[in-house]
């Protein structure tokens, strides 16, 4: 599955993507078969999340973001196992100010802190 492409701007990151802008890693699971359920409860439990819709390999949420209130798109796709995709995207502006990368470093650090991940 290959998750939605970044707009031309600067409010987006994705693990599908070529350019450099908007490039970032996705995560490599060194868990178990349950692993993609432990990252989807990890999701659940950030700032201002939302489930909009969650299968045995996708993962959609909203983050609604404090003072301003707009809305970013999380999208998690598992290519197997092991590998899961990442794409976080503002759905206004320009440029997030870095937002969308450190929610998915931040979603990183929790996988690493459970030990789902290197």
């Amino acid at each position: 599955m290959k998750l939605r492409d970044c707009p031309d701007k600067m409010n987006c990151v994705n693990s599908d993507a070529t350019e450099s802008r908007h490039a970032i890693k996705g995560f490599a699971l060194s868990g178990d078969d349950e692993a993609w359920g432990i990252v989807c409860k990890l999701v659940s439990t950030m700032r201002g999340v939302t489930i909009i819709e969650e299968t045995g390999d996708y993962l959609r949420a909203t983050f609604r973001i404090p003072v301003f209130g707009f809305i970013d798109d999380l999208e998690l796709g598992r290519r197997d196992d092991r590998h899961v995709a990442v794409r976080s995207c503002s759905r206004v502006g320009r440029y997030d100010f870095g937002v969308n990368r450190r929610r998915v470093e931040k979603l990183r650090y929790l996988l690493r802190k459970t030990g789902l991940i290197d």
